[in-house]
């Protein structure tokens, strides 16, 4: 009866570990999430600008958000510019949302 019993509780554990692990690939984590989107520079303080959402998936969790310019360092930015940016990771909701900037480009 022992080994019944062991066998029984190595199946249980073995399903119980199941159900704890990954989903296979299928959810990402903050840090794997990457996106873009476009906008308009409204103010630059220092190499912060506060960005008008146009266009991007970000729409969903506000209309502005601040952006670090100098991932861009070979490019001059002035208000009105109409860029396009790249981030990675969660979205901060605060006022205006924060963003871990990757790339920023003028749009001609």
């Amino acid at each position: 009866m022992s080994r019944n019993l062991i066998i029984l509780f190595a199946i249980i554990l073995t399903g119980i570990l199941s159900a704890c692990g990954s989903s296979g690939g299928e959810k990402l984590d903050d840090s794997e999430i990457k996106d873009t989107f476009t906008g308009t520079i409204e103010t630059i303080e220092n190499e912060v600008a506060t960005v008008d959402i146009k266009e991007g998936k970000i729409l969903r969790s506000g209309k502005k958000v601040t952006v670090d310019l100098s991932v861009a360092d070979d490019t001059t930015f002035k208000i009105g510019d109409e860029i396009k940016v790249g981030y990675e990771g969660a979205v901060r909701e605060s006022g205006p949302l924060g963003i871990n900037t990757t790339f920023v480009e003028l749009i001609e």
